[in-house]
């Protein structure tokens, strides 16, 4: 059952004028509730920043905000807790029943509390850590929706498919390949599968059965191939850090729960010569799990996406991402993204990319931002002066919320529970030390 709660608002500051409706819900299930299930929900909702009101609701059931809808991608673009935002956001969605996947590259710490509250999976990549996601594993099974729901196998080649998506991660640690590199790369892929029995015919990813898929190979066959030939060895040396190097615990087979509902993919401490690589591979990851969950709507929060769009990124990686964005939202996914500056995703050719991801996002939540910053998104979402002002003295919590051509400044609180999972402030931490050691 649900609960379905109308709120009125002026449209403007003028009085007398007509109300306008803002719809929020609230529902109840039966879904698995989690240790931290909020007990009270409160936001407060403003069409000026002189006029708001304040809707509660609690209850001894879970209650979650409705805030995305099938189909629609959200971006927040946030200057002040955008952490705090996103654990929220993974947090209501969880609770819809969607499965979340967040993509952290940075303070993946601050994650990591309420992702175990939930009983996730928080998951460290890094040369220092154990766990990890195998690069050259074959997921995305399905096609689509109905593909997924079916179980009917993809009819385009998923070696083809996976030979181009490893080629743009190679390129992303190695820059100014010529087409001959280029060729050698695709052609290496191809017979390390090969080597494995896998082949362009889908067929060939599974054993006798039909339906045990077949064991894949590592980045350390790969490498063992390049350095087979005289002519590729040099294109190997790209991948050394994966096999006996640094990295090597990165180039492995998975080992960590990827089934989990809830996944935190913490990528921080990586060097910046590998960071953008392996925000690329958890992108990769997440997209494939959600086309092959198909209809359960996959959510995927990625913090710092704007990496794959800037500077630092090359047009293969960048197009991949924006294309992403797109293949989530076609699947009746989510996928959110946040970035600390405007000017970092308009990075790359000025900006296609970044503008490309904003435009496949309905809905957009904009927190508070200096002057600059605020122009910039200013004449890329057409904000008004007013609006443009406001967004530069909003305080923490508060922000711009735009759903197409309706922009309403809101700010959101957290319920005690939520707070206590999330909050990184040094008083409350030593306060929680005191109160445990009391």
């Amino acid at each position: 059952m649900g609960l379905l709660l109308e709120m009125c608002f002026p449209e403007s500051s003028t009085a007398g004028s007509t109300p306008a409706k803002l719809t929020m819900e609230l529902r109840r299930g039966n879904r698995r509730t989690s240790p931290i299930s909020a007990i009270s929900w409160t936001a407060v909702v403003s069409p000026t920043p002189y006029m708001a009101r304040t809707v509660s609701y609690s209850g001894s059931c879970r209650a979650s905000l409705v805030i995305s809808a099938r189909r629609t991608a959200s971006v927040a673009l946030a200057e002040a807790s955008s952490f705090a935002a996103v654990q929220c956001i993974a947090k209501r969605l969880r609770e819809q029943g969607r499965k979340i996947i967040c993509i952290v590259p940075e303070k993946g710490h601050e994650y990591r509390p309420l992702c175990e509250a939930m009983g996730g999976q928080f998951i460290k990549l890094g040369p220092s850590s154990p766990d990890c996601i195998g690069l050259m594993e074959i997921r995305r099974l399905g096609a689509n929706a109905y593909s997924a729901r079916t179980g009917e196998i993809r009819r385009e080649s998923l070696l083809a498919e996976k030979v181009s998506w490893l080629s743009v991660w190679y390129s992303l640690q190695k820059r100014g390949l010529t087409e001959e590199d280029r060729s050698y790369i695709d052609a290496s892929l191809i017979e390390c599968y090969g080597r494995f029995g896998i082949t362009f015919d889908n067929a060939s990813l599974f054993l006798e059965d039909g339906v045990t898929l077949k064991e894949t190979p590592v980045i350390k066959d790969w490498y063992d191939v390049l350095m087979e030939k005289p002519e590729t060895k040099h294109l190997a040396v790209v991948l050394t850090r994966y096999v006996s190097g640094s990295a090597a615990s990165m180039g492995g087979r998975t080992n960590v729960d990827t089934d989990n509902p809830y996944i935190v993919i913490d990528l921080t401490g990586l060097s910046d010569d590998l960071q953008l690589a392996a925000v690329y591979a958890a992108t990769g990851f997440a997209t494939d799990v959600i086309v092959q969950n198909g209809d359960v709507g996959t959510a995927l929060l990625s913090d710092e996406l704007w990496k794959l769009l800037g500077a630092n990124s090359n047009p293969l990686a960048a197009d991949y991402t924006m294309q992403m964005v797109k293949l989530i939202r076609s699947q009746g996914g989510i996928a959110g993204v946040t970035s600390q500056g405007m000017a970092d995703m308009m990075a790359l050719d000025g900006g296609k990319y970044g503008k490309g991801i904003l435009d496949s996002c309905r809905v957009k939540f904009i927190m508070q931002m200096e002057e600059q910053e605020a122009r910039l998104v200013q004449e890329k979402l057409n904000l008004t002066e007013e609006e443009t002002r406001m967004i530069t003295r909003f305080r923490r919590g508060e922000g711009l919320l735009c759903i197409g051509h309706n922009h309403v400044p809101i700010a959101i609180h957290v319920s005690p529970r939520e707070y206590e999972a999330i909050t990184t402030s040094p008083t409350d931490l030593r306060a929680r030390l005191k109160q445990e050691e009391a």
